[in-house]
């Protein structure tokens, strides 16, 4: 009903967004549900019973399904290529979580309000086997429990807080790596050999057969070592390549030269197969080593990708200068861990001469165009007639004869005519020299640029860990080396630096909304503190999430704990506006949080795993195109678990220091009287 004025259509992303709303969706459901369960077992009626049910959790149902809402709308603004992919999976979330509030408002109570049960048989039976279970760690292990935190809430808030220290050191040791977007597995892996410009067929064929017979020793090693087959088929295209297979810099579609060849192999599928691509790809790349003459080598192994790990745009007033700079870069980039096919955007073009006058060529009167036209006149000819054949024109040409023309011995015996009539050897008035000048000039803002690329190994090191090496140590060396140079972070690094720089941003926004939201529910500018608190929590246990299932962090899984942010205080609104009203019925702080705890127990149970399970499915998803928002599924999956798990017992014990906090002018006060009475007026 929604997506067309959304202007979302049903693509796999859309899809993927009705499955991570699978498990949020029924939260506000199943509170209003318990709480209309839990007013018929106090003996009201059914149609009271709904009514009062809903009442009872309106405001933090509301609360928390907006928190939700806020959480996600960021996520529409995010810009990048990945943003354009995924603005989908917000405005679904979003139209589905407005949808749910009128379900569960007006027509979820109408179904409750029979007040009598569904179940009937075997299934009432195991039902009230079920519910027996539930009741029983409620009163015994959760009430309990949150009694003893209660009374240990200082050490609790210590133990809470070591626990995120501890998740958050899996990433700052590198236990778990960051990556912007992680490689996806394919069936597919392709070698983009570039030869120099004028590099005849015959040995861009030889080095693309060189390639391909090292593709087969890899394969035949695998299959002796492991019993595995590892190809489909092999395609060998000499004289052009396409730009999937990772072409030259700035090649799109296919490009035809005689010095590009490229080739590619079609893999067993994923599954079938054990050893993944970017393993063969490793293997096939060090089983090539280098390619004798070869300009550029690209591997390519993973689908997607959103260009090279490592990308610097160098710009200098002074050519040689801006050459020697980006050597030097080179040169440091393959001393990082895991750095392979560095290039620089200098494309050599075909060899040429360099025809330089000499002082007697000078003296003689000679000028460079007076050199120049008189060798074009040799090699290429000079057109001195045109003779007409019936509706056709010929032209006729002098030049030196085809087999003089086909040496340049031609030049040491050529003769140049002087302008007194009279002729002189070629090298007597210029001297000859060789030369390649570059088939491409790349210039920006109208000065000339460099642009430098690589490619990290994730096995070995992260493109993250590479490029904040390159920015604090080697260019500032580079500056100081050479004045006057100037570069910028460019490409897909640079765009996933202002990604990443905008989802910062987007988060605290989450963070300021769902606080003013929390704050107004509550009253308080203090105690939204212990609702927040399950952000952190969340994020230590997405993090966590990834270091048991292996996934790096990525770009994805940051876009899945900023939509965490929403999702994890939904438990502690419930659980907190509740302790607030047995606070107003005269309880103590430590039982009112202890009978909070249990009583909401069972919907923060089912919230938590409804929201885990309804993520199941794309986490068990092996499919390729699946792979790249598995991560954010491992975030709120993992993050809900834990932070679930910690509301119970955490939000409690803070709210309980908040507690102090609140009391302690008043304890203040009362510790003056007393020694007042007992010493004499205090100091």
């Amino acid at each position: 009903m929604l997506f067309g004025a959304a202007g979302v259509t049903i693509t796999m992303v859309s899809l993927f967004g009705l499955i991570i709303v699978l498990g949020l969706v029924v939260d506000d459901a199943i509170v209003i549900g318990e709480n209309i369960d839990a007013e018929i077992a106090n003996g009201k009626s059914g149609a009271r019973a709904a009514i009062d049910g809903v009442r009872g959790v309106l405001s933090p149902v509301l609360v928390g399904v907006m928190t939700t809402v806020a959480a996600f709308s960021p996520l529409l603004v995010v810009g990048g290529t990945f943003g354009d992919i995924t603005r989908a999976i917000p405005l679904v979330v979003i139209c589905v979580l407005i949808v749910s509030l009128i379900e569960a408002f007006l027509i979820l109570p109408s179904h409750l309000s029979h007040g009598r049960p569904w179940s009937r048989g075997p299934v009432l039976a195991i039902q009230s086997r079920v519910a027996k279970r539930i009741n029983w760690v409620s009163e015994h292990v959760v009430r309990n429990g949150v009694r003893f935190v209660g009374k240990w809430r200082y050490a609790t808030l210590g133990a809470a807080t070591a626990f995120y220290i501890l998740c958050m050191s899996l990433v700052s040791s590198g236990l778990v790596k960051f990556v912007f977007f992680p490689n996806i597995e394919g069936n597919d892996i392709s070698a983009t050999l570039v030869m120099p410009e004028g590099t005849p067929f015959e040995r861009t064929e030889a080095a693309i057969l060189e390639l391909s017979e090292a593709a087969f020793k890899v394969a035949e090693r695998v299959k002796e070592e492991r019993g595995e087959d590892l190809f489909l088929s092999i395609a060998e295209t000499i004289g052009g390549n396409t730009a999937q297979g990772g072409g030259p810099i700035g090649n799109a579609g296919f490009s035809s030269a005689e010095n590009v060849g490229q080739v590619q192999i079609e893999l067993i599928p994923f599954g079938t197969r054990r050893m993944s691509a970017s393993e063969i790809e490793r293997a096939w790349r060090d089983e090539v080593g280098r390619i004798e003459g070869a300009e550029r080598l690209t591997f390519t192994a993973s689908i997607g990708g959103f260009g090279s790990d490592v990308e610097f745009e160098l710009a200098h007033a002074d050519e040689a200068t801006l050459i020697e700079a980006s050597d030097r870069l080179k040169a440091e980039i393959e001393r990082l861990p895991g750095a392979n096919q560095i290039e620089d955007s200098f494309d050599l073009g075909k060899r040429q001469l360099l025809f330089e006058l000499t002082n007697a060529g000078r003296a003689a009167g000679l000028t460079p165009s007076d050199v120049a036209r008189q060798v074009r006149q040799t090699f290429f000819g000079e057109e001195v007639q045109r003779i007409q054949r019936g509706r056709e024109e010929v032209r006729v040409f002098v030049r030196y004869p085809e087999t003089a023309r086909q040496s340049l011995q031609t030049l040491n015996e050529m003769r140049i005519r002087l302008p007194d009539g009279s002729s002189v050897p070629l090298y007597t008035v210029a001297e000859t020299s060789e030369s390649r000048a570059y088939s491409s000039i790349n210039r920006i803002n109208g000065r000339r640029v460099v642009t430098v690329t690589a490619d990290i190994d994730e096995a070995i090191s992260t493109p993250a860990i590479a490029n904040e090496q390159l920015l604090s140590r080697v260019f500032p060396e580079l500056d100081a080396a050479y004045p006057g140079l100037n570069w910028a972070q460019a490409g897909a690094s640079r765009e996933q630096s202002e990604d990443l720089a905008s989802l910062g941003q987007a988060f605290i926004i989450v963070l300021l909304v769902i606080f003013a939201l929390v704050a107004t529910q509550l009253r308080s500018y203090i105690q939204p503190l212990a609702i927040i608190v399950a952000i952190p929590l969340g994020v230590a246990g997405a993090v966590l999430g990834h270091f048991v299932l292996g996934y790096p962090l990525s770009f994805v899984s940051i876009f899945g704990i900023v939509a965490l942010a929403g999702v994890a205080v939904n438990a502690s609104v419930v659980l907190v506006d509740l302790y607030n009203q047995y606070r107003g019925d005269g309880q103590d702080p430590v039982t009112a949080a202890a009978n909070a705890s249990a009583r909401r127990f069972r919907p923060i149970l089912l919230t938590t795993l409804t929201t885990a399970l309804g993520l199941g499915p794309l986490l068990l998803e092996t499919s390729p195109q699946a792979q790249f928002l598995i991560p954010m599924g491992v975030s709120l999956g993992f993050g809900i678990v834990i932070s679930g798990i910690m509301v119970l017992f955490v939000t409690p014990a803070v709210t309980l220091v908040i507690e102090d906090i609140r009391n302690l002018p008043e304890q203040v006060r009362r510790l003056m009287a007393r020694r007042e009475e007992i010493g004499g007026p205090a100091e």
